[in-house]
């Protein structure tokens, strides 16, 4: 079974590809050839229950929550393989054996036993490997279902009573027997209502996208509807509905690499997405299953006040300054994937080095969040200063 959680923020992905034949960092000479005393003349942050609330200029204001301040260096690393095999993975999710195994031509091995299926994708040989990344799915016999509509509930909350509790613990305790470092699990709860109102949404766009990319063949098609004919999106039936005992809570959260958050191509994508009923765990998807052992370089990082000012100067020299108000609402240290390639995508390296991410909105209208990567080990911006205010804006690379 694909899965339609596989390809979210899938232009962004395309974005990534500009990372390609980059150098591993030494975070220690970058951080040294960089320092210019300039941290010094930074406005300070009276930070206070990790909440900033300053301005730096009229029209620039940061009323943020702040993460990772605390953290004084971080290296960087090459990201490898999974430390389990496929096979160590099914024994955890089917301890008493029996299940059945299919391997298939993508690299993806599929497990099954009566009503639960365990998609485990270490190693893709598709065409279109350069856009996954290590993951599993788990499901019960609705799982396509709810894979369809998992990427449109958002959890925001933290447990609150003892239903959720249990719920939260259900997937916490597959995550812990994969030996996985997580950050804090949020919570929702999603009615079957609710639930068939998206359902119907990603069943009519998985349509649009199936007569796309049947209605070409001049493979002039938009990305997704690639996508979809190289079998990332799954059919949905239109005239599947869910019922009451399909009422579920929405949990999500996020992978971490010696307790920090790695982010995905410049933002902070969910990697853990569950849905929980009172059956148990109906679908559960886990990316980005990398080991970091691999150390290559440390360097102190620069202080939050340098992450801010990197966006503040870009936001001087932009054509809107003056004219907009920017708000920065959250800062945090993270780990950025980067990628160097051989002869080709089936060799290529993944890293992670650590960055500030910082998440902003353009005037009050602004409904869009955005974010830009800032060096932790040089305090200079990763992005395009460029594209960073523009009207409509451009995912990060």
């Amino acid at each position: 079974m694909k899965k339609i959680t596989a390809v979210l923020c899938t232009f962004t992905l395309l974005c990534s590809i500009s990372a390609c034949g980059v150098e591993r960092p030494d975070l220690e000479i970058a951080a040294k050839e960089q320092a210019d005393g300039s941290a010094d003349n930074l406005k300070k942050f009276e930070i206070k229950d990790s909440n900033v609330t300053t301005d730096l200029s009229d029209k620039f204001h940061i009323k943020a929550v702040i993460s990772g301040n605390d953290v004084s260096k971080a290296s960087s690393y090459e990201l490898t393989n999974f430390k389990m095999s496929e096979d160590q993975v099914a024994n955890l999710f089917f301890p008493g054996g029996g299940f059945k195994r299919e391997d298939f031509s993508s690299g993806a091995a599929e497990y099954t036993k009566e009503k639960e299926t365990l998609d485990v994708h270490f190693v893709d040989m598709s065409s279109m490997a350069i856009m996954s990344s290590p993951n599993i799915t788990y499901y019960l016999d609705k799982g396509k279902e709810y894979g369809g509509i998992i990427n449109y509930c958002w959890a925001e909350d933290k447990p609150s009573d003892a239903d959720q509790e249990k719920a939260v613990d259900l997937v916490k305790d597959k995550l812990d027997k994969l030996g996985l470092e997580y950050g804090d699990l949020k919570i929702s709860k999603v009615s079957h209502d609710t639930m068939n109102g998206y359902y119907i949404q990603a069943a009519k766009w998985i349509q649009e996208l199936k007569e796309e990319a049947e209605s070409s063949d001049t493979g002039d098609t938009s990305y997704d509807a690639l996508l979809y004919s190289q079998g990332y999106y799954q059919d949905l039936d239109e005239n599947f509905q869910f019922t009451a005992e399909d009422d579920c809570y929405v949990i999500n959260g996020y992978l971490q690499q010696k307790g920090i958050p790695v982010v995905d191509h410049g933002f902070q994508t969910v990697n853990i997405r569950a849905a929980v009923s009172s059956r148990g765990i109906e679908y559960l998807f886990v990316d980005n299953l990398y080991s970091a052992e691999n150390e290559y370089g440390g360097a102190s990082v620069v202080p939050v006040e340098k992450a801010a000012d990197a966006l503040f100067k870009a936001y001087g020299s932009s054509a809107i300054k003056d004219k907009s108000e920017i708000t920065v609402d959250k800062i945090s240290l993270s780990y950025q994937k980067d990628y160097s390639y051989g002869e080709s995508v089936f060799n290529s390296k993944t890293f992670i080095v650590p960055v500030w991410t910082v998440s902003y909105h353009i005037d009050d209208e602004d409904s869009m969040s955005r974010s830009c990567n800032v060096s932790a080990a040089d305090g200079n911006l990763m992005d395009n200063a460029d594209t960073l205010f523009l009207s409509e804006p451009v995912l990060s690379n």
